[in-house]
């Protein structure tokens, strides 16, 4: 396993003809990339790290008190066993090392007309504390909001189509703002378990904040090898989900990445806090692969909300016990 060479793309450059072609290049490629001039202050990034961790730092009944209430519903609170990423493959479900926080929009939407678009709609779930958890959280979703529409614009612009192509189907948008907590681990895991195991992500990109926490991010590469995802000062880590994939017609690549434990070394003392937010298009999109090259369509037009809940649900872990 080697360190990855992923791009630094500065994404507050008056080029967009340029940026985009970096990011063409980079999501033909592992479809990863750093990215810089992002515009998301160190000050907003601190406040819901330091309230994230208040959050997770809770005796557990506290923290289920908001737990998840449905399978497919991404609000609230999971506790360490309750997801593993590697059953999305079908793979025998060894739950992940970790537990997480979501939430979705707070604005409202309007009356869902399927169980996908309730679902994606659910009421946020927040806790008593820390009494500084909700306007840290609902600040960073409205940074990401933004960066994500001016990430979306710079995608059209790479993919030449024009620069609002995508803006239409976000309008109300379901995406999920998710803390994600590996706390250290004072015994060692069960035999191929991991913090997170293998997987893609499901929709169009996901921005994520790491740490530079010992036991991280890996993605995999053309050969089959892993290769570790590394924080850098003032950088943010984008990736491309299932749903662009599709959107472009194979043309970018959804990669395969994982979490990896620590080293026995050191896992007793290291817990990681990553923050990530996985951009959704509205409920009823239905994604519809851009011509490339003159090649067919590699899938069939997909409804984004359907699609989700069906992946979602297969998230799914062996309760732990108390």
């Amino acid at each position: 396993m080697v360190a990855s060479r992923l791009p630094i793309i500065d994404v507050s450059s008056p080029d967009a003809t340029a940026v985009g072609r970096q990011i063409d290049d980079a999501c033909r490629d592992l479809g990863f990339f750093l990215i810089s001039g992002h515009g998301v202050s160190e000050d907003a990034i601190d406040r819901t790290y330091a309230a994230g961790l208040a959050f997770f730092d809770l005796p557990l009944g506290e923290k289920s008190a908001v737990a998840r209430p449905a399978p497919d519903v991404s609000r609230g609170y999971n506790r360490v066993g309750d997801q593993s990423h590697a059953a999305t493959f079908g793979e025998a479900p060894t739950v992940d090392l970790q537990e997480s926080f979501g939430l979705g929009p707070s604005e409202a939407r309007p009356q869902p007309k399927t169980p996908e678009e309730a679902a994606a709609f659910a009421p946020n779930l927040w806790p008593s504390r820390p009494d500084d958890l909700r306007p840290a959280l609902e600040a960073y979703y409205r940074a990401m909001e933004r960066l994500a529409l001016r990430l979306m614009e710079l995608f059209a612009e790479a993919l030449g189509v024009p620069r609002e192509f995508f803006n239409r189907h976000f309008d109300r948008h379901a995406s999920i703002l998710r803390l994600v907590h590996y706390p250290a681990q004072a015994t060692p895991p069960l035999p191929g378990q991991l913090r997170a195991g293998p997987h893609t992500d499901f929709g169009t990109l996901t921005i994520l904040r790491v740490d530079a926490a010992a036991g991280g991010l890996q993605v995999r590469d053309h050969g089959g090898d892993w290769a570790a995802v590394e924080a850098r000062p003032g950088c943010l880590v984008v990736n491309i989900g299932d749903l662009m994939q599709r959107w472009t017609n194979d043309r970018w690549r959804s990669s395969i990445h994982r979490v990896v434990n620590p080293p026995r070394g050191v896992a007793a003392n290291s817990r990681r806090l990553s923050l990530v937010f996985f951009h959704e298009p509205d409920p009823d999109t239905v994604v519809r692969p851009l011509s490339s090259g003159g090649r067919p369509p590699s899938y069939p037009d997909t409804v984004a909300a359907a699609y989700r809940q069906s992946r979602v649900r297969t998230l799914r872990g062996v309760p732990t016990k108390s």
